[in-house]
Order: C-alpha cells, then structure tokens, then sequence
C-alpha cells in the first residue's frame, strides 16, 4: 500500500475506501496488479485488505487493468511502485515461494 502512495500520492484510507474518482480507482487498479505480480496474495485476501465484502470486484478491476488505456495510465506509477518496492525487506515475492 505505501508503494502505491508513493508513487501516486493517493492516501491509504482512500485507495480503501469507496471512491470513484477516477485517480483514486487508479491507484486502488495498481494496488491490486501489484498484489497478483508480486505477491502471494490470492484475490479474496486483497480484497480483505481493501476492505471488502467480496472478490468479483478485484478480479474485475485485474482484468480491466490489462486493457491498453488502463494499462497506459498506470505504466508509469507501476514502474515507480515496483522500483520502491524492490528495496524493501521483508516482502514476499511471488517467485521466492
């Protein structure tokens, strides 16, 4: 979550919330790619971690993020988030399970 602020300035408790704004459903579409590419996370547990009830919605907003004006608007911020997220200790890759 602290790699997405970083790299999107967009505050924890709103990428949480229900927002619809359009930079706040970004950044909360980064946060759920970067949970599948790098972590051990299954969708359910994300959407724990976002605070809700199910997990349609994160497989949903997975899925949208490959589209090509999606994919486009969160290139740059993945790339910052990934960077931030490289050197952080403690972080559980996906390929070190």
């Amino acid at each position: 979550m602290e790699a997405v602020y970083k790299s999107t300035g967009i505050d924890p408790s709103q990428i949480c919330s229900a927002s619809r704004h359009k930079d706040v459903t970004l950044a909360r579409t980064l946060f759920i790619v970067l949970c599948r590419e790098f972590t051990v996370m299954s969708y359910p547990e994300i959407g724990r971690h976002l605070s809700r009830q199910g997990h349609s919605g994160i497989v949903e907003a997975y899925n949208r993020a490959s589209r090509p004006d999606v994919a486009d608007a969160i290139r740059e911020k993945k790339e910052a988030a990934t960077d931030y997220l490289r050197g952080c200790d403690g972080v559980l890759w996906r390929d070190e399970t």
